[in-house]
């Protein structure tokens, strides 16, 4: 009986020697830093936030990513991914044409994106709600890179492109709080 228990016992301590060899093996890898690149011979960051897809719109429904967005123009940015026909779309531009004044002395830049849409449809849109932002034609390689977004999707983003903020078919509260929160946090 006592022979069976000390075996048992060697048994364990060997596999929580072998785990613990394995853990020193895996952590010659990885560090506090970050995970090492064995080709490049360096440490890389830890990455701390999901960063958005290259952001590609164009004038035009038909032509595939002429522009593309440059983070860095502002320290903060909201992304919205519209529809003419949605009308909580209209109420995004609403909520921030009513904080226009706000976003431009805080630095954060209001992009609108029209995603499977005409340019006939776009311009009622337009004449209807009056952005006070820029709005343009998502390209398929954004959409396509985003995963099916649903209509509308709403992103706050950081000047280096990481998504501090994802709402997917926002309420007229959600977008409220969720500029409340941007102001906030740019209001040092």
């Amino acid at each position: 009986m006592f022979k069976k228990k000390y075996q048992i016992l060697i048994v364990f301590l060997f596999i929580c020697f072998s785990a613990r060899a394995e853990e020193k093996k895996d952590a010659s890898v990885k560090s506090d830093a970050g995970v090492y690149d064995p080709v490049n011979k360096k440490i890389l960051p830890l990455p701390r936030y999901l960063l958005l897809p290259t952001v590609t719109y164009s004038r035009a429904p038909d032509i595939e990513g002429e522009f593309s967005l440059d983070f860095s123009k502002h320290r903060y940015w909201f992304i919205a991914l519209i529809a003419s026909w949605n009308q909580r779309s209209s109420d995004i531009a609403k909520i921030f044409n009513s904080h226009s004044d706000d976003f431009k002395t805080r630095n954060i830049g209001v992009l609108g994106l029209f995603a499977q849409n005409t340019e006939v449809e776009v311009g009622k849109w337009r004449e209807k709600n009056k952005p006070l932002f820029e709005t343009f034609f998502a390209s398929r390689n954004f959409l396509d890179s985003v995963k099916n977004p649903k209509m509308p999707m709403v992103w706050f983003i950081g000047e280096k492109g990481e998504i501090l903020l994802k709402i997917e078919l926002p309420t007229v509260h959600q977008i409220d709080a969720s500029v409340e929160k941007a102001l906030t946090l740019t209001g040092f």
